[in-house]
């Protein structure tokens, strides 16, 4: 892998154009790169990805496994990475994501915060419904 961290984040994007497992594989690694860039860009390819496979109606294999890989990001001490990777979740709409997604309701960061509760309406899980209801109601309280 390159020392470059502009080169890893370039690698990480171009393995959006890959919708394979080696390249979900790949992606989940980057995103414990040490630069936020590539594990921004990792977050990003698995999204495209995982979106693209959601809709073919083979069944959402890959997408399944994107979304796990994402829940590594979903841990990120960047906020902007967790934010990114809640949205991914929803966009890509796999259940798999939901346990994860259900913690980040907690997250100091309103914006991860309301990111998290919006995928996990958009996956529409009924495990996760009650508790997206209670963070609204929550949020509303308190004003944010």
């Amino acid at each position: 892998m390159p020392d470059d961290p502009d080169e890893r984040a370039r690698h990480a994007a171009s393995l959006a154009d890959s919708p394979d497992p080696a390249a979900v594989a790949e992606l989940a690694r980057l995103l414990r790169d040490p630069d936020p860039d590539v594990r921004l860009a990792a977050v990003e390819s698995l999204e495209t990805i995982g979106a693209q496979d959601s809709n073919k109606k083979s069944g959402p294999v890959l997408a399944d496994d994107c979304a796990i890989a994402l829940c590594i990001a979903l841990t990120d001490d960047n906020a902007h990475i967790r934010w990114r990777a809640a949205k991914a979740c929803g966009r890509i709409g796999s259940p798999e994501a939901v346990f994860s997604l259900m913690r980040l309701l907690r997250d100091e960061n309103k914006h991860v915060a309301w990111s998290a509760a919006d995928a996990l309406e958009a996956i529409g899980d009924v495990r996760a419904l009650e508790a997206v209801e209670a963070f609204k109601q929550s949020r509303h309280t308190q004003g944010g």
